[in-house]
């Protein structure tokens, strides 16, 4: 279980969480709601420990290996769709069928320079997933994706992450839906 109790953040005279408590069971998918500026991806950074609370505290149980999938792709431009992939990691093995599920077998030995932003984004996932995390942390991860791939790509997410934790912040949550055990809205 990860918990935040009455967790307050704020940035310059913004404040986004006033006492927030909430827990997340290790074992359930959730899907965050908001209109944008609602504090999704704060929510997000604080769950990853990439930022702390002003005041309150996050607990998290020691060791467990949290990926977060950013807003952008963050792919290195330098290191081919296969190397970023593994980069995390995984193995070749793991990394390559991944990419074949995303449909990006062909473009393994690509740079991301020469790939499309749904393609970008589909590399993104595969590299969280290659490191099998205990906890996916996913903000907007269908940017750039059609329909058809949104709903793929949340296939794989729930197969690859099945008994795990998952917690997603987008604006497509049709695609989420069927997967989420709880949905929590930031508005």
């Amino acid at each position: 279980m990860i918990r935040l109790e009455h967790v307050s953040k704020s940035y310059e005279s913004k404040r986004v969480f006033q006492d927030l408590n909430a827990a997340f069971s290790l074992n359930q998918s959730y899907l965050l709601t908001g209109a944008s500026g609602a504090g999704k991806t704060t929510l997000l950074r604080l769950l990853a420990g990439l930022e702390e609370p002003e005041s309150g505290r996050i607990i998290r149980p020691e060791g467990l290996r949290i990926r977060l999938v950013f807003q952008e792709d963050r792919l290195l431009p330098g290191l081919n769709v296969r190397n970023n992939v593994i980069l995390e990691k995984g193995g070749a093995e793991k990394a390559q069928a991944l990419l074949e599920e995303l449909g990006l077998g062909p473009e393994a030995g690509a740079l991301p320079e020469s790939l499309s932003g749904g393609m970008k984004r589909r590399v993104a996932l595969a590299r969280a997933l290659c490191a099998s995390p205990d906890v996916l942390l996913l903000d907007e991860p269908f940017n750039g994706l059609d329909e058809a791939w949104r709903r793929r790509a949340a296939a794989l997410i729930f197969r690859e992450m099945a008994g795990k934790c998952v917690i997603c912040a987008t604006h497509y949550p049709e695609e989420m839906t069927p997967y989420a055990h709880e949905r929590i809205g930031l508005d």
